[in-house]
């Protein structure tokens, strides 16, 4: 999980260049199914239950969704503020889906 969160860190702060832009693209969809990987390994548990008994196992929650929130901002920023023509307003809006899915899900949570 830290590892994960590592290279989501240096992939989120990526500075992109035309040329590279595909690449950038690659790894984001990369680390995205392993994110995504990591949320279905995690979500075998009750989560409800488990977040109670185990404050290290809430810890990692909060963290893996935070980790995705960042990594899809920075999939929107690339695009919004960037001008990257690569991404399809299809994979923008997922992206933008998913920012809102996490943050839904970290205040359900803590509540």
């Amino acid at each position: 999980m830290v590892e994960l969160a590592l290279k989501c860190y240096v992939h989120h702060r990526q500075r992109i260049v035309r040329r590279d832009e595909r690449e950038f693209w690659d790894s984001h969809f990369m680390f995205g199914k392993l994110i995504s990987q990591q949320k279905a390994v995690i979500l075998r548990r009750p989560v409800r239950q488990t977040i109670v008994e185990d404050s290290i196992f809430f810890a990692t929650y909060l963290n893996l969704y935070a980790a995705d929130i960042s990594f899809h901002q920075r999939a929107v920023h690339q695009t919004d503020v960037l001008g990257i023509h690569f991404a399809t307003p299809r994979m923008i809006a997922e992206s933008k889906r998913r920012v809102l899915t996490a943050a839904c899900e970290i205040v359900n949570i803590v509540r």
